[in-house]
């Protein structure tokens, strides 16, 4: 049960993943190695992958779009398929933190308050505002700027809870029936003057 809360149901090699450091994406498996910048997303795939194929991936597309004015920055998504915001943290913080991003984008995934057990949600506006006050600190610990991203169909009570606890952070809502295109430019415009 603490493997599936970490690393979701049916992880698979996802476990050896974690302990080796690996981050499989959608073009390449990252691994730990110095890099000028970074760009770490959290989120989970049903945020980050917007088609069936790869280059429908945020991951990708964000890449390309930085890569425009910066060569050496890299971008990496956790590999999870449902992400929620707790799950997304405690995997980052267990297994990632040692990836030092230069930029952090905490995702809240449309699924956030998804019904998991007993139709308990496994989340909530004050959930959502925990995480984001941790990774703050995170951030603010190991001199990382922070994004915060919310899926276009997000429930009202969570947006309201995300705006609220990262009032003066930068906020990327995308837009209802954005391209995955359009979404990466909107998270580039967010993240790029971060990385400058």
């Amino acid at each position: 049960p603490e493997l599936e809360a970490l690393l979701g149901p049916d992880a698979g090699e996802q476990v050896v993943a974690a302990l080796a450091r690996r981050l499989p994406g959608p073009l390449a498996v990252h691994t730990l190695q110095p890099r000028e910048r970074l760009v770490f997303l959290l989120g989970g795939q049903l945020l980050y992958h917007r088609g069936a194929a790869p280059d429908e991936h945020i991951e990708p597309l964000l890449l390309g779009e930085l890569r425009r004015d910066l060569a050496d920055v890299d971008v990496v998504a956790l590999p999870t398929v449902d992400g929620g915001s707790e799950q997304q943290w405690m995997l980052f913080e267990l297994c990632y933190a040692d990836y030092r991003p230069q930029v952090l984008v905490l995702g809240i995934p449309a699924s956030e308050a998804a019904e998991v057990v007993e139709g308990q949600p496994r989340s909530s506006p004050e959930v959502v505002t925990a995480v984001v006050e941790r990774a703050q600190r995170w951030c603010r610990e190991n001199n990382c700027e922070l994004v915060l991203l919310a899926d276009a169909r997000l429930s009202e009570a969570l947006l309201t809870a995300l705006r609220s606890a990262g009032a003066d952070l930068a906020l990327v809502e995308v837009t209802p029936n954005a391209t995955p295109m359009e979404f990466a430019r909107q998270l580039a415009a967010a993240v790029a003057g971060l990385l400058e």
